[in-house]
């Protein structure tokens, strides 16, 4: 865990705001090995943080898995209107992480 804390620093990368469930992970045993842990967190850099400062990750029920699944909403300012717009994908893949 030191490590990984440590390249979220040298990469400077922050958490996103999230709400929902504190776990993200279950071990789903009913006896008294039961485990729950937060392992899944959403991440980015000053600039993703800057772009999209009113965005917001929540963290949705495990179906069919041990993880709860992670959804980002991501809102950029529009300079052409009032207001928010938010930056719709059908889907994200991270195929690469670069630090810089």
């Amino acid at each position: 865990m030191e490590m990984f804390c440590e390249a979220l620093e040298f990469c400077a990368l922050s958490g996103i705001y999230t709400k929902g469930p504190k776990f993200t992970w279950t071990n789903n045993r009913r006896d008294r090995g039961f485990t729950r842990e937060k392992l899944d967190r959403a991440i980015a850099n000053m600039e993703w943080h800057q772009s999209f400062s009113n965005s917001l990750c929540t963290v949705l029920p495990a179906v069919r898995s041990d993880h709860n699944p992670l959804f980002i909403v991501a809102i950029i300012k529009d300079s052409r209107k009032k207001g928010y717009g938010v930056l719709e994908e059908d889907s994200i893949y991270v195929t690469e992480c670069k630090c810089n």
